[in-house]
């Protein structure tokens, strides 16, 4: 039983590091409907976007993040942001989200779905 619990608070750790850290958190779709959908074109045009401008951020793989039909999804959490969904990702797409997120701090609002914060924040004008 004591491992099951330093398991628990160890994921829990990771879990808050995860939505309230310094390191920004890249989410790619990648189920099935992402793949399809050119996913792992994305996820290879947000890896180079990081090393061309220097960035740190942690690129998280998921599984279905929800409406297949706006596939490639890629999500962004990044300090001072809540979690913002961007749809329909192009390879082209993925870098011009990664550079206005990271580096300008000013997240593109044509190319949002939506965000997961509160209405309060200015920085969301534009993104529902």
């Amino acid at each position: 039983m004591i491992n099951l619990e330093k398991r628990r608070e160890k994921a829990q750790k990771e879990w808050h590091l995860l939505n309230n850290g310094n390191t920004p958190v890249i989410y790619i779709g990648a189920a099935t409907c992402g793949r399809a959908a050119g996913a792992m074109q994305v996820l290879q045009a947000v890896r180079e976007t990081l090393k061309e401008k220097r960035l740190k951020a942690k690129i998280m793989q998921v599984g279905c993040i929800g409406p297949c039909y706006m596939e490639p999804l890629m999500d962004i959490r990044w300090p001072g942001f809540p979690r913002i969904s961007f749809g329909s990702v192009t390879p082209q797409k993925a870098k011009k989200i990664v550079e206005s997120c990271l580096i300008k701090n000013n997240p593109p609002a044509n190319f949002a779905v939506g965000h997961f914060g509160e209405n309060g924040n200015s920085s969301l004008e534009g993104i529902p």
